[in-house]
């Protein structure tokens, strides 16, 4: 969920397809976000990925076996990950990835899309676990936070968009 102005923007998060409902102040249903979407499916190595990433998350550290027996993925990904609503825009990350960056579509306030691209990923979780945002877009700059394990501290990036 993400608010813009006198717009509130609502997703699941699950399984299903592209669409992030939108609201007014006074609670009324407007027009959605949506738009035809192939949804990324589950491969081998992202689900080894996430396995060991669980395996050595803070929650779960020291239950590794308990881990893999928890673990489930289903055929295909949820069709968006986050969504920010910024500067007159709504900014949706998927979870596909090229090259170590996520992928973004941006639409304007009625819909349209405007753009896509492939952004740094910010987050610190494979998957989405609970809402992680960790960057903001702001002026036609995509800032965002990473974990350096080294200082153990966060630093901020930031790229043009």
């Amino acid at each position: 969920m993400t608010v813009d102005e006198n717009r509130l923007f609502v997703f699941s998060g699950r399984q299903e397809d592209f669409i992030i409902r939108v609201f007014d102040t006074d609670g009324r249903l407007l027009k959605p976000v949506t738009m035809e979407y192939q949804r990324p499916k589950w491969t081998d190595t992202f689900k080894k990925e996430v396995t060991q990433w669980a395996k050595q998350w803070t929650r779960f550290r020291g239950l590794p076996v308990e881990v893999e027996k928890l673990l489930e993925f289903p055929r295909y990904l949820p069709a968006i990950r986050n969504v920010i609503a910024k500067d007159s825009n709504v900014y949706v990350q998927t979870y596909k990835k090229k090259n170590n960056r996520s992928e973004f579509f941006i639409f304007d306030r009625n819909g349209k899309m405007v753009n896509k691209l492939f952004l740094p990923d910010a987050s610190p979780y494979k998957v989405k676990t609970n809402p992680d945002i960790t960057f903001t877009i702001t002026g036609n700059k995509y800032y965002y936070l990473v974990e350096n394990l080294e200082k153990e501290e966060w630093e901020l990036h930031e790229t043009s968009l």
